[in-house]
């Protein structure tokens, strides 16, 4: 097993699969609870979620936006399964846990021929998720994007595969 970093996510990499769980970190959670408490919003926030383990937990992580990356991605594959995506197996815990079928790295030829080539003919300006080689994948003998759970990415994704078909 192997563990990667993303800026929201952490991603446990075994076997066929990859979980993503939320990536806290201390300075924002305590930027989500000053912002609610300048607004005047922390005891809304606090009694809404009062004696719920789980949505306490999971309104600490989405400090982050992991959980939202979880459920947007979810959502996304759902509605776009004919695109180039990692397939979302599961959606766990209201988006505490997402987990995808896992590809092989894709080679560097294989990166530049599945996207650039794409944009180039169409002009779309990229995200810089879509051009990350830790993002493509290899999977089933196509290759894919894994990483989609941000809003600009997704857009992209489809201004270039829906005008092509």
């Amino acid at each position: 097993m192997r563990i990667s970093w993303g800026y929201t996510r952490v991603v446990l990499l075994a076997g066929r699969y990859a979980v993503k769980v939320p990536r806290p970190t201390f300075t924002r959670l305590i930027g989500a609870f000053w912002n609610h408490f300048k607004n005047g919003t922390l005891r809304d926030v606090l009694r809404k979620h009062d004696g719920k383990l789980l949505k306490q937990t999971a309104f600490i992580l989405r400090v982050h936006g992991g959980v939202e990356a979880n459920r947007e991605e979810a959502r996304f594959y759902e509605k776009h399964a004919d695109l180039p995506l990692a397939p979302v197996r599961m959606l766990l815990f209201k988006g505490l846990v997402l987990i995808q079928d896992r590809g092989i790295p894709a080679s560097e030829r294989e990166r530049l021929q599945w996207l650039p080539s794409r944009v180039a003919a169409r002009g779309v300006p990229v995200h810089d998720d879509l051009v990350c080689p830790d993002h493509i994948c290899v999977l089933n003998r196509a290759v894919c994007l894994i990483d989609y759970g941000n809003e600009e990415s997704r857009q992209v994704l489809v201004d270039l595969f829906a005008a092509a078909t």
